[in-house]
């Protein structure tokens, strides 16, 4: 049993890291919108808008994965798997 926690750790840990890339793939999604805009107003450029929509996608399952892994990951160390 304490080999499955052992592995739930560490699966949490990537899953965090994951959550991290994720949000950076949004920031970088959100930066590609502005340039392909060509100005901070993006609602005249139909692809524009799409990438700024999958921006905020991208950060909100970025933010909720690294939320769930750490917090799964804090209660699981403090059951004494390390």
């Amino acid at each position: 049993m304490d080999a499955l926690r052992v592995l739930l750790v560490n699966v949490f840990k990537m899953v965090t890291l994951m959550g991290f890339a994720f949000a950076l793939l949004g920031f970088y999604f959100q930066l590609e919108a502005i340039r392909e805009a060509n100005a901070l107003y993006i609602m005249d450029n139909e692809y524009a808008v799409e990438l700024f929509g999958l921006s905020w996608l991208y950060l909100g399952l970025g933010a909720w994965a690294m939320i769930i892994g750490v917090l799964v990951t804090i209660n699981l160390e403090n059951k004494g798997v390390k």
